[in-house]
């Protein structure tokens, strides 16, 4: 995220995209939003999704406008008093920095923060925080209350250059998505996208191969409690490019409902193989079928783009991730990034090992498909079964070799542990006696924790640079801190790796939100 004090243009950094958003011939400083059902910033203190809401209390402090106000009836209720100076747009899809909504060279932060009430959910609030030389500045903030709490992706829709903001539900059912347009002065007024209402948005990438971004519909099950109920739909692919009004160039219909039996919960996109067409593994909740003969749900499908719009089956994909070595203990994809920096994206697994513990595999992209070229790696700890529960590529050291920051959420009973795993030379990772660690008890950092441990001390992709200095950074809210208040704690990328004494933090009330305590 990077907001710049003058105007001239500047270089774009490399690509940076999310796991549902890959950009065609995607570089190396590819990072990833979960796939695996984590929001792209962090939320409240559980894993669950936020409750429905509308968002008709959306203020802001010291918003960086973008163009003329949507025409939206939910743009209202802006206030502004300061915001960065004017980005400039890139010149083509491969210089888009998917972390810069205003295009000035510094990557912005866009999360959820969870208020409650009498020990009940009150509001869900998004907030979005530009950066700058000096980091995030909450000052240059905009702030969302009520709002549907659904996935994120960053992407350019219209194709004018700038990285848009787009939410769409996770939930099953009706819920179509919305857009944030980006621009010079950052995210404009939200608006709906012109979908069908029963749209769920689950991936946003180039499926067709023409440059464009995509939204790929998962369809909806109108009673998932339900498994035995054949009512599933099948999806859509939305094709861009998108207009400003919202619509898509035009919708293909797909087939992802398995007959009927179920539609997918989450999904994990990337271009593993170069070929400029995003491929898909659709990961699908199935239920309990023992009085069936067989079983109706799969609950992985792979599937590829294909230039007609359609999401064919994907022979090649499926047949990497059925090595019994990878598959026996596999809890999840948990990121796409280009981690050996040969250009094409790679696939982080979340995996045990033998002693019990967590592991983090690499599985790396190929020209000839994913995982036919060099040998998957493997990074384990003695932290827990959690070490690699979230995991993200990108350059924290700054010396132009792509890292893997490790979380282990359930480290010290839900408290949490960062592992900076450093890249080499050759691609692979560092053995991880070389890595560099931290959580709340690390001397150093600011902030209260909280003494009865649950701090939550893990990061979500996507990596950003939000100060400009070329090492990515990560950007953690920790919803216990401050006596329940929370903390945004932004981990800033050195050359020797994780710092504690280079750290910046502001709390949810800086940024206009307030979070009533348990």
């Amino acid at each position: 995220m990077t907001a710049m004090t003058t105007t001239p243009a500047i270089p774009a950094k490399p690509t940076r995209t999310t796991s549902r958003a890959p950009a065609a011939g995607t570089p190396w400083r590819v990072t990833a939003l979960l796939a695996a059902g984590v929001l792209l910033a962090a939320t409240a203190c559980t894993a669950d999704d936020p409750g429905p809401g509308t968002a008709t209390d959306r203020r802001t402090t010291a918003r960086p406008t973008a163009g003329t106000p949507g025409s939206s009836p939910k743009a209202t209720g802006w206030r502004t008093s300061a915001r960065p100076a004017a980005g400039t747009p890139a010149s083509s899809p491969k210089d888009l920095d998917t972390g810069d909504f205003n295009g000035d060279g510094y990557d912005d932060y866009a999360g959820y923060v969870r208020a409650y009430s009498k020990g009940q959910w009150s509001a869900t609030h998004l907030v979005i925080v530009y950066g700058s030389a000096k980091g995030l500045r909450p000052e240059w903030s905009q702030r969302y209350t009520d709002i549907e709490g659904g996935w994120l992706f960053r992407a350019d829709l219209d194709g004018d250059g700038h990285t848009d903001l787009i939410e769409g539900k996770s939930d099953t059912g009706a819920s179509a998505a919305r857009v944030w347009w980006g621009g010079p002065r950052g995210l404009s007024a939200p608006e709906d996208l012109a979908v069908p209402k029963d749209t769920r948005l689950l991936a946003v990438a180039d499926f067709d191969g023409d440059g464009r971004t995509d939204l790929l519909d998962a369809g909806f099950k109108k009673r998932p409690d339900y498994p035995e109920v054949r009512d599933a739909t099948g999806g859509r692919m939305l094709l861009g490019p998108f207009g400003r009004e919202g619509a898509p160039a035009r919708t293909v219909p797909l087939d992802l409902g398995q007959d009927g039996w179920a539609t997918p919960g989450h999904a994990t996109t990337g271009d593993f193989d170069g070929d400029g067409h995003a491929e898909v593994l659709l990961h699908y909740q199935c239920g309990d079928y023992e009085e069936e003969p067989t079983r109706p749900c799969h609950p992985l499908e792979t599937r590829e783009g294909a230039a007609d719009g359609g999401l064919p089956a994907a022979p090649a994909l499926e047949a990497a991730l059925s090595d019994p070595k990878l598959w026996s203990g596999f809890d999840g994809a948990t990121d796409v990034g280009d981690a050996d920096a040969d250009g094409l994206a790679d696939l982080l697994l979340w995996n045990t090992i033998s002693s019990g513990d967590g592991a983090v595999r690499v599985l790396y992209g190929a020209r000839a498909g994913l995982g036919t070229g060099r040998d998957t790696a493997t990074v384990a700890s003695d932290l827990g079964n959690s070490f690699g529960a979230r995991s993200a590529v990108g350059d924290m050291t700054g010396d132009g070799r792509p890292d893997l920051l490790i979380s282990a959420p359930s480290f010290r009973n839900h408290d949490g542990r960062l592992t900076l795993v450093p890249g080499t030379s050759d691609g692979s990772p560092a053995p991880i006696d070389g890595a560099t660690s931290m959580d709340s008890t690390t001397e150093g950092l600011p902030g209260t924790r909280n003494p009865y441990e649950w701090n939550d001390f893990t990061a979500d992709p996507p990596l950003l640079d939000v100060n400009g200095d070329d090492h990515d950074d990560a950007v953690l809210f920790l919803p216990l801190y401050e006596k329940r208040k929370g903390m945004f704690l932004v981990v800033y990328g050195t050359d020797n790796g994780l710092a504690p004494d280079r750290t910046a933090h502001f709390t949810p009330a800086d940024v206009g939100v307030s979070r009533t305590s348990l």
